[in-house]
């Protein structure tokens, strides 16, 4: 594979790779390009048009002592074309005209670029171009259009006037232009009007030879023989013109257009190397809209967590009210437990059991409103037992007053009343004992100035009056084992609850709130990955323009 198939290969890989499918046209047209071009250059009425006419006999390219070139006028040989065909240039199009309007665009009348596609020959074959320039010494902006097309030439055909004599300094200047002093060992020079000149040949070619081999930036090998004197008005120029263009520029048509389209391809890689250091020079991470939802998410994670904070502690305070509540509830019932008998305090505690499960459970619903509690965990048999139990307080108050009573008048009474005292605290506490105790002593001492007459009896008849004392320890005894009931039992309650209600509050409430942190924190995690990946993407699409980039500096045609 040759240097220009790599290159075009590289380059066209290249714009693959980076998407730049705009550019595969250009690079094609480089690639298979209309061949090399030789301009026919020189002043004004040298001859440049009427030479051409003379070798290609089917043109007709207007002429005339005047500047009459005032464009660009490319002729192209085609394949299969037998009759001249005529074309505008207008830089985006290649459009059909007539002959009329041809020559309006060569005599300079329309602005644009003339184009005759015309039948191969052996002086202009196929990928071969000429191209017929408007003199560099015209007024006006022919000079620039012809410096300008220099760059486009891969050979040239200088033409000048026999007549004048040596080389004016127009022309040696022209000839010290760069893109002229690129093409300079494909240059001839053709001196027209050969009919016209006042000196002989030998002495007119070496003038000239002389001055051009005087040009020391310009550099051409063997330029003695590159002149060609020619009448340009006759025909039998053209064998002897195309030998000319043969043996010192058609013979290297290949390698020229190789050149040709190597220098096109150095240009074209740098256009593309541009266009991709812009691109990494303006290249950027925009990871905006990942960092958007990423802040979102870390808000709704900040928000799950003190939901899931103020569930949590809602549940804490929701225990401690409960717990109040069903105290509450209780202590309503005391007056009516705690001086209550028989059935009627069976009545009583189950009304008092009923108020507390409503209670329950409508604390319950203001907390889950599709929760029920289950049976069992309110109406706790062992309560209902231990408040039976009170009605028995009367009857050992009873006793313990009554001893305690006598034992105020009896020898040894307080070594009796610490002995009841201590029976009282097995029977029914402490606390009872000493109601007890209290009560006996202030009856007693009430009857201290009581007259002792009769039995033993009597005088306790007298100064005990039994019923009043067992009602009012019974009473005391009473409210302070329910109000003990009530604290044990409203803790055991609402921790039953609790227990009970903490699986379904969990399941109905937490659960779902730590399924959605869940679910953030996974997005969160995702995008997070994303924003990894869009970096990661972001330094090997770098890293790739930069090594194209270097390949576009390395590698030439």
């Amino acid at each position: 594979m040759t240097n220009i198939a790599k290159m075009a290969n590289a380059i066209r890989d290249i714009i693959n790779r980076n998407g730049l499918d705009a550019y595969i046209p250009k690079l094609n047209d480089i690639i298979d390009g209309e061949g090399i071009r030789i301009g026919f250059l020189g002043t004004f009425s040298s001859g440049k048009t009427s030479l051409i006419n003379s070798v290609l006999d089917d043109l007709n390219l207007p002429t005339d002592p005047a500047p009459t070139t005032k464009s660009i006028c490319i002729i192209v040989p085609k394949e299969g074309v037998d009759s001249n065909r005529y074309f505008c240039d207008n830089g985006e199009s290649l459009d059909p005209i007539d002959i009329l309007d041809f020559n309006d665009i060569v005599n300079g009348t329309k602005n644009a670029t003339a184009v005759i596609e015309t039948k191969p020959s052996d002086i202009l074959p196929l990928g071969t171009v000429f191209v017929d320039t408007p003199g560099f010494d015209s007024i006006g902006t022919e000079v620039d259009l012809t410096a300008a097309y220099l760059c486009k030439m891969d050979a040239g055909v200088i033409c000048h006037k026999g007549k004048m004599g040596t080389i004016p300094q127009n022309l040696i200047d022209f000839l010290l232009r760069p893109d002229i002093k690129k093409i300079a060992n494909h240059l001839i020079f053709v001196v027209t009007y050969l009919d016209k000149m006042q000196k002989s040949v030998e002495n007119v070619r070496r003038e000239l030879v002389e001055q051009i081999s005087s040009i020391k930036e310009l550099s051409i090998d063997h330029v003695e023989d590159k002149f060609l004197f020619v009448d340009a008005k006759h025909n039998k120029n053209t064998e002897e013109f195309y030998h000319f263009l043969k043996k010192y520029i058609l013979k290297d048509k290949e390698d020229l257009h190789n050149k040709k389209i190597a220098e096109n391809l150095n240009n074209f890689a740098a256009q593309i190397r541009e266009v991709l250091q812009e691109r990494l020079d303006n290249m950027e991470l925009d990871d905006s809209d990942i960092e958007r939802k990423r802040e979102c998410v870390k808000k709704e994670l900040a928000q799950i967590e003190k939901t899931i904070e103020e569930e949590t502690n809602r549940l804490r305070s929701f225990s401690k009210e409960l717990e109040t509540d069903i105290k509450n509830q209780m202590n309503a019932f005391e007056s009516a437990i705690t001086s209550a008998e028989g059935p009627s305090l069976q009545q009583n505690i189950g009304s008092m059991l009923n108020a507390v499960q409503l209670s329950v459970q409508n604390k319950v619903d203001s907390l889950l409103p599709n929760f029920t509690i289950p049976s069992g965990i309110v109406v706790a048999p062992s309560l209902a037992a231990s408040l039976n139990r009170i009605d028995k307080v009367k009857d050992v108050s009873v006793t313990i007053a009554t001893t305690v009573a006598t034992a105020c008048f009896l020898p040894g009474a307080g070594a009796t009343a610490n002995a009841a005292e201590g029976a009282a605290g097995a029977a029914v506490k402490v606390g009872a004992a000493n109601a007890a105790k209290g009560a006996a002593v202030s009856a007693a001492e009430k009857s201290v100035g009581s007259k002792i007459i009769g039995a033993l009896g009597t005088i306790i008849r007298d100064i005990n009056p039994l019923e009043h004392v067992g009602t009012l320890v019974a009473s005391q005894v009473k409210g302070s084992t329910f109000n003990s009931y009530v604290n044990t039992t409203a803790i055991c309650i609402a921790n039953n609850v609790m227990n009970s209600l903490k699986q379904a509050y969990t399941k109905e409430i937490l659960e779902p709130i730590w399924a959605n942190k869940k679910n953030s924190l996974l997005s969160l995690d995702d995008l997070t990955n994303k924003r990894q990946s869009q970096y990661d993407s972001f330094k090997e699409d770098c890293e790739h323009l930069e090594e194209d980039i270097n390949i576009l500096w390395k590698v030439n045609a």
